[in-house]
């Protein structure tokens, strides 16, 4: 059975996105900015598949795939972080779990997840692009972005993620951060052992082919070959106005 998300515990009178505290005391996932096409899909199967609204809520173990031209969702996390799904993209929660806290949390202003509270999240790009947020974590925490080719590791920062097959055989994969610090890894090894930093205005680009037939992804360079450079004036801009 699923591991449902209990609700926030909002305080009277208070909209969700904008407001300047809250007495938040457990873990959820609110989307909001939906539009115009993008649906919601339970891999678990214990509800329909759905086209939410702003204000809906979302857990684990489900799928967000935005299609056409100017789709987009954004992700709000109890735990200050925001995730920004691009257009024809495809992500799922695989977790989201956050231990209860009591206070006020100011959202808009925070820049550390909540005080005394740890949270363990594992987003899944299958295929698009994704803009996010992520507030300093506390020790314990952790916030990973995997792809069918590789992993990002994220401590607190602005980054970008993009995975998109070309159809002919390859595909685009390149980890860009604004700030702060992401740690990436390929398929063929793991966050734990020798990541590569891509800090401050910098990305990296990892070669892949794709087998169009079987969608089998093989990585053609191995973390400790991966160098970074500066990310381009059109990335930066790109990830900032988002």
């Amino acid at each position: 059975m699923r591991k449902r998300l209990t609700h926030w515990l909002i305080a009277a009178g208070l909209v969700f996105f904008g407001f300047a505290s809250a007495q938040a005391q457990v873990q959820q996932i609110t989307l909001t900015r939906i539009g115009p096409t993008v649906t919601v899909t339970d891999m678990e199967g214990e509800r329909p598949t759905f086209e939410p609204e702003n204000g809906n809520e979302v857990y684990e173990q489900d799928l967000l795939v935005t299609s056409g031209a100017g789709s987009r969702v954004i992700l709000v996390f109890s735990n200050g972080a925001t995730i920004n799904i691009g257009e024809d993209s495809e992500v799922e929660i695989r977790q989201f779990v956050q231990d209860p806290f009591a206070g006020e949390f100011a959202f808009a202003e925070a820049t550390t997840e909540p005080t005394d509270s740890t949270s363990q999240t594992r987003i899944h790009l299958s295929r698009g692009e994704l803009i996010g947020n992520v507030k300093s974590l506390n020790e314990g925490s952790t916030f990973e972005v995997s792809t069918p080719a590789g992993a990002a590791g994220i401590r607190g920062t602005t980054f970008r993620v993009v995975f998109r097959p070309n159809g002919t055989g390859g595909a685009f994969f390149t980890v860009t951060t604004i700030e702060g610090n992401v740690l990436v890894t390929t398929i063929e090894g793991s966050l734990a052992i020798d990541p590569i930093s891509v800090t401050d205005l910098e990305e990296v680009e990892i070669l892949v082919e794709v087998n169009d037939e079987t969608g089998e992804v093989t990585v053609l360079n191995s973390t400790s070959e991966l160098t970074t450079t500066a990310a381009s004036p059109e990335t930066i801009a790109q990830v900032t106005e988002v």
